[in-house]
C-alpha cells in the first residue's frame, strides 16, 4: 500500500467515524495482505488473486474469524480506495465458523468468585461486570460521573457502535463501590476520572488513564483460581452469564437486548438456546429407568 492509498484509506475511515481499534485492526490485516503480494500494485490485483490470498490464510491454519477479518479489511480497502464495489462478500465469501455456545457461570460460581477475592476493588469490578452485563471495554472506560445514584443507573457512553445507553445499577454494587473508594482510592489520593484505576504503580495514580484489558483479565483470573472454577472464564463470561440468568428469570429478550447494547435481536436471541433447556419441564428417561431398577431391586 503506497502513501496515497494509505492516506485515502485513512480519510475514508475517518469519514465513517471508525474507532481507533477498528482502524488499527484493518491496518494490521492490510499489512499481511500487501506482504503476501509484495512487489505487486494494488490496482492490478483482481478477485481471483484475492481468493488466492484467502486460500493461503486457510492453509496457514488461520481461524475462520481471522480469515474473515483480513478479507473484510481487503474488501473495504478496494471499496473505499478504488470504488470496486463488486469486491464484496458475494464474490469473496466469508468462511463459515463453527458455532460454539459461550461459557456460562452458575450463580453459585459467580458468588464463589466474588467471595474468594479480598480486595474491595476486585469485588466491585466482578460485581459490576456481572450486575450490568457490560462489555469488558465498557467497564474499563466507566467514569465516576457515569454512576447515577439518584436514578440507580450507570451511563454507558459511546459503547459499541458509538451509542450511549443505560445499564442497571445494583444497590449491592453501590455498597462495594463505596467501600472500594474509602479503603483504596481515598488513602492513595488517586485523582483519575475513571472509576477503576489502571495499575498498582504509584507513579500512574495521578495519570487520568483507565484500566487495561490485561489488568481486568488478571483480576478475573485471580478470582477464578481462588474460587477453584474449572471453566474457561474471561471478563466477557460475566456478560454471557448476565444474559442467560435474566432469561431464566423471565426477562423479555427486548429488554435484555437494550441492556446488552445489541443492535440486532438476532444476537441476543442466541442466548435463548442456552437458557431454554433449563426451563423445559422434561424428565430425563434415565430417571424413569432408575426408578424401575430400584423397584426391581
Amino acid at each position: 500500500m503506497n502513501k496515497e492509498e494509505e492516506k485515502r484509506f485513512a480519510q475514508e475511515a475517518k469519514l465513517r467515524a471508525l474507532s481507533p481499534k477498528t482502524v488499527s485492526s484493518y491496518q494490521a490485516s492490510l499489512k499481511v495482505f500487501f506482504n503476501f503480494y509484495k512487489g505487486r500494485e494494488a490496482q492490478s490485483l483482481c478477485i481471483p488473486e484475492l481468493k488466492v490470498f484467502q486460500i493461503h490464510l486457510i492453509e496457514q491454519k488461520y481461524s475462520p474469524h481471522s480469515v474473515n477479518r483480513h478479507m473484510s479489511a481487503v474488501r473495504m480497502f478496494y471499496k473505499w480506495v478504488y470504488e470496486r464495489h463488486h469486491y464484496n462478500a458475494d464474490n469473496l465469501p466469508r468462511i463459515k465458523a463453527p458455532k460454539k455456545q459461550p461459557v456460562v457461570l452458575s450463580r453459585d460460581e459467580i458468588k464463589r468468585m466474588i467471595d474468594a477475592v479480598n480486595k474491595y476493588s476486585y469485588k466491585a469490578i466482578l460485581m459490576t461486570l456481572y450486575s450490568t452485563g457490560l462489555r469488558a471495554s465498557e467497564v474499563r472506560h466507566l467514569k465516576v460521573t457515569d454512576i447515577d445514584r439518584d436514578r440507580m443507573v450507570i451511563i454507558v457512553r459511546q459503547g459499541k457502535g458509538k451509542k450511549d445507553r443505560q445499564a442497571l445499577l445494583s444497590p449491592v454494587v453501590i455498597k462495594y463501590l463505596e467501600k472500594y473508594w474509602v479503603q483504596e482510592r481515598i488513602p492513595r489520593k488517586q485523582k483519575s476520572d475513571y472509576l477503576f484505576m489502571p495499575s498498582k504503580n504509584p507513579k500512574s495514580w495521578e495519570l487520568n488513564k483507565h484500566m487495561s484489558h490485561t489488568a481486568l483479565g488478571y483480576i478475573v483470573g485471580v478470582a477464578v483460581k481462588a474460587a477453584n472454577i474449572k471453566k474457561r472464564v474471561t471478563p466477557h463470561t460475566f456478560r454471557h452469564s448476565f444474559a442467560v440468568h435474566l432469561l431464566e428469570k423471565g426477562t423479555s429478550v427486548k429488554h435484555i437486548q437494550y441492556l446488552l447494547g445489541h443492535a440486532s435481536m438476532r444476537t441476543t436471541g442466541l442466548y435463548l438456546h442456552i437458557a431454554d433447556i433449563k426451563n423445559i419441564d422434561v424428565k430425563s428417561p434415565l430417571d424413569d429407568l432408575l426408578e424401575v431398577l430400584d423397584e426391581d431391586n
